[in-house]
């Protein structure tokens, strides 16, 4: 296979090729589109996981409030649902009959 680049041309790629660059460095014709964009982040939820966990904690949001006022404080949602952060068991305090 033969390449339409010169030996310099070769060593100069290969040469910045090697050399680290920043994330936020811009690429393209109209230099808005930055390196990290381009880069698919797998440690994040996908957009329709985060859709779906939305409508969840609404419709469970929805529901608790149709119970009565001291009912809710006595389901704790232990993902986190009606938060986004995980919530802690605790006792829920009774009235005395």
């Amino acid at each position: 296979m033969e390449l339409d680049k010169s030996p310099e041309q070769v060593r100069e790629l290969l040469r910045t090729s090697r050399q680290p660059i920043s994330l936020d460095s811009t690429i393209g014709e109209d230099g808005e589109t930055r390196i990290g964009d381009l880069i698919e982040d797998t440690d994040s939820p996908e957009a329709s996981e985060l859709v779906d966990r939305q409508l969840m904690a609404d419709q469970l949001r929805r529901t608790l409030d149709i119970l009565s006022p001291a009912r809710p404080r006595s389901w704790p949602c232990g993902s986190g649902c009606t938060t986004g952060r995980r919530a802690r068991w605790t006792r829920s305090a009774r009235p005395s009959a």
